[in-house]
């Protein structure tokens, strides 16, 4: 009886232990930063570049993959490969990811490609496209899409792009009908683009727009507030809005969805995660991603993620609570959540040791 007791106390020891593990707030491995990007690659997740504009590290060119969005590994850095930026955009096409413009030393638009993260070939240094950050870029129709963004001396832009190949680049438009802007967001839909937020000089948007071939385009309708810096995906049949910086300068942790562009549902006022912009996200394995992104105390490097869109928790380890299928929503900046889930495990371990000795 005795070293049966002693066996279960040791296995409640190691729960309450792996709670307290997953208040840490170093759930990611790289370093903190904004103005990342992260894409599904080869059945993982896999996040490049960025600033930490908090610490001494500024710009970043590492590349990591991670398959649980807890344990990352950074690959080999290996000549040629594509130097330091950030708020520049990473897309999965034709079997490779592509790296196209941003920011680093000077404003940017070379495109690069690679096969596995690690080998990258330089496909075009200058690209017909002008030098810009903060652009939007998507595959839509067989095709890579590049809209807007912003250039040296604050220029804003409207124009749209388009390639087969990441060298030659076609000219769709050199003024849309959406106003100049940059920090937005675009997502291919129901065989058609939409254009979402941003900003430009003067102003943040609000605004949504529609186009099937990247020519026409018309207003979709409105978000239900203006932002910019967000992400948004298209999971489980409906485009995901999240995150961002609204016209009062304030971060957001909200969730919008639309079923088509025009009317828009807030499903989460306050999401588990903290308010933050400039971060990044992707659908993989069945599941919304966040990574990272600027947060009130500084940059994070914090990953969460969504079964369904709206409700989200915390990677984390697969430990004995993973085993367990604890689904709490903790996370270092929600002391709420954290003394809930605490509070729960130690329940857990004290009925299971009770039963024990009575048994």
């Amino acid at each position: 009886m005795r070293t049966r007791n002693a066996v279960f106390i040791i296995a409640m020891l190691f729960l309450m232990y792996d709670a307290l593990a997953l208040t840490k707030a170093d759930m990611g491995q790289w370093n903190p930063r904004s103005g990342h990007c992260m894409v599904a690659f080869d059945d993982a997740l896999a996040v490049t570049g960025g600033l930490n504009a908090f610490g001494k590290t500024l710009f970043f060119n590492d590349t990591w993959i991670s398959r649980d969005g807890f344990s990352w590994v950074r690959l080999p850095l290996e000549a040629p490969h594509p130097p330091q930026r950030h708020l520049h955009a990473v897309l999965v096409y034709q079997e490779r990811i592509w790296m196209l413009g941003g920011q680093g030393a000077a404003y940017l638009n070379d495109v690069w490609r690679s096969s596995d993260g690690a080998q990258w070939e330089t496909v075009v240094a200058e690209a017909a496209w002008s030098p810009r950050r903060g652009m939007a870029c998507l595959v839509h129709d067989g095709r890579m899409f590049l809209l807007g963004g912003e250039g040296f001396g604050d220029v804003c832009y409207n124009d749209v792009w388009v390639s087969e190949n990441g060298n030659a680049w076609e000219s769709l438009s050199n003024g849309a009908r959406w106003a100049p802007r940059w920090e937005h967001a675009a997502v291919s839909f129901e065989d058609a683009l939409y254009v979402l937020g941003g900003k430009d000089d003067y102003d943040i948007y609000k605004d949504v727009w529609r186009s099937e071939d990247g020519i026409s385009w018309e207003k979709a309708g409105d978000l239900p507030a203006a932002v910019r810096g967000h992400c948004a995906e298209v999971f489980k049949g409906k485009i995901r809005v999240f995150g961002g910086v609204d016209a009062a300068g304030d971060r957001l942790h909200q969730t919008w969805t639309s079923s088509d562009g025009k009317v828009w549902e807030t499903v989460e006022t306050e999401a588990a995660w903290l308010p933050r912009a400039r971060h990044a996200s992707a659908v993989y394995n069945n599941r919304l991603w966040l990574a990272g992104g600027s947060v009130a105390d500084g940059d994070a490097n914090d990953v969460w993620y969504s079964r369904d869109g709206e409700t989200w928790m915390p990677a984390r380890a697969g430990g004995l609570l993973g085993a367990l299928g604890c689904g709490c929503d903790c996370s270092a900046g929600d002391a709420k959540s954290r003394r809930l889930f605490l509070g729960d495990a130690l329940l857990t371990g004290i009925s299971l040791l009770v039963l024990c000795c009575l048994r």
